[in-house]
């Protein structure tokens, strides 16, 4: 059976214990069935073959986050509106790996002048979307509302985030994960408090990383 250590945001199981606008039900159970967590929880185990088997649930799922339009998006709690974004983010992730036959790596999907998050192959809120269109070039202002949504979760959610952006880990992170490239695998090379990884890294990789001279 074909596993993936994946970096997905598998934070959503939250979603079963609350009334949400939108019914995630789908994609729940997919995750449940289909992912596993690994290292006592540090990373996570995704069975696309699995998934593929299950390819008509996944589509079914997609085909209702595609089908929410602009205004009922915004009708949508804060919450709810943050839930619908990463679920819907993580659930298409996995239908383009499917759909390009599970390469080794996401980063084997397209070419020396594009890549797999920038394919424009799915529709969200009445508009073509790409992996990477969330995230790319946010300004300071939006970055600040982002963060602040996050911090005011933090109570009540444990938020996993992924992000080459030091800066905004050491604002945010109460604890911190490095992940490292070595030949064809991905380890973790060190994962402790915020402040003792970026004032005190244990590992050289680290050190290395928070001060400019790798990665």
């Amino acid at each position: 059976m074909r596993q993936w250590m994946s970096a997905m945001v598998i934070s959503l199981l939250l979603l079963s214990s609350q009334a949400m606008a939108f019914d995630h039900s789908r994609w729940n159970t997919l995750l449940q069935q289909h992912v596993q967590p690994q290292r006592g929880g540090v990373a996570t185990a995704v069975d696309y073959d699995g998934v593929a088997e299950n390819r008509e649930a996944l589509q079914s799922y997609l085909d209702s986050l595609t089908a929410v339009t602009q205004g009922e998006f915004n009708a949508f709690s804060r919450d709810e509106k943050l839930a619908f974004l990463i679920n819907a983010y993580n659930a298409f992730t996995v239908e383009l790996i499917l759909r390009e036959n599970q390469p080794d790596s996401i980063r084997d999907i397209g070419s020396l002048f594009s890549s797999p998050w920038d394919k424009a192959f799915f529709s969200l809120l009445g508009e073509s979307r790409t992996l990477d269109e969330p995230c790319s070039a946010l300004d300071p202002v939006s970055s600040r509302v982002v963060e602040a949504l996050i911090r005011s979760l933090k109570g009540r959610y444990t938020i996993l985030m992924v992000t080459h952006n030091l800066a905004q880990a050491r604002r945010l992170a109460d604890s911190v994960t490095v992940c490292w490239l070595e030949g064809q695998c991905g380890c973790v090379v060190e994962s402790n408090g915020c402040e003792q990884v970026f004032e005190n890294p244990a590992h050289p990789i680290t050190a290395a990383y928070c001060a400019g001279e790798a990665g």
